[in-house]
């Protein structure tokens, strides 16, 4: 006999992402661009709020625990053709809940996704189904919390740093153009740090000198081999 299906409270009907600045948006997206790459530098303050998201999503990214996929799956019962069995169902939940808990994060596991499922199913899922049906939204938290982990070690950018002028990098820049492009684009946002004037119309954004070699950057020469690497 199927057990009967039931939408239970062990589903939570969703999950809420902390807010972050403009600015570490920007400098999570060209740490992500320049993942291989141990150059970039950051403001202290977007240093700092990188850090103080971390447990944030740290908890997001829990597995989830076995009563809540087990919660989860129950209302497939009702939906799907040719549902399992009482008996099937326990170890065909128990066995989609072991292979899923861990990669899976519980901040998936919610009603919105319960709803996709009933509406993506039409015979009883196997745990592959149930991963694949996960998976974007899986590995978009886990990445986020790598690329925060990421920032949250990065060389802040010396208070004393000059700031000149760039003009938009040439084809020839290659690599070493693309991340100044990228490092200029997450800290000249509002507040990290202020802007003493607007830019003008048309107008390259303005990046901060780094250093030229040092134990945390490649040199120019280590630069430009990998940028020769990248070219077809």
């Amino acid at each position: 006999m199927t057990p009967a299906p039931a939408r239970s409270r062990a589903v939570p009907a969703s999950f809420s992402e902390p807010a972050m600045s403009q600015a570490l948006a920007h400098a999570i997206r060209a740490q992500g661009e320049h993942a291989g790459l141990d150059a970039l530098m950051f403001p202290a303050q977007v240093i700092a709020e990188a850090s103080g998201l971390i447990p944030d999503y740290e908890r997001l990214c829990r597995p989830a625990a076995p009563g809540t996929i087990r919660a989860w799956l129950a209302p497939l019962l009702g939906c799907v053709r040719f549902p399992p069995s009482e008996g099937d169902y326990e170890i065909k939940a128990a066995a989609i809940a072991m292979a899923c808990s861990v990669d899976v994060p519980q901040a998936v596991w919610t009603e919105a996704s319960q709803l996709a499922a009933m509406r993506a199913f039409k015979v009883w899922p196997s745990a592959a189904e149930v991963f694949d049906l996960h998976q974007s939204e899986a590995f978009r938290l886990r990445n986020r919390l790598f690329l925060l982990r990421q920032v949250s070690k990065a060389t802040p950018i010396p208070a004393d740093a000059g700031v000149v002028a760039s003009a938009p990098p040439a084809p020839a820049a290659g690599l070493v153009g693309a991340m100044a492009a990228n490092i200029a684009h997450s800290f000249r946002m509002p507040g990290y740090p202020p802007a003493t004037q607007p830019a003008a119309p048309g107008r390259a954004l303005s990046v901060l000198r780094r250093p030229s070699a040092g134990p945390k950057h490649l040199s120019r020469a280590e630069l430009d081999a990998l940028a020769k690497r990248g070219r077809p």
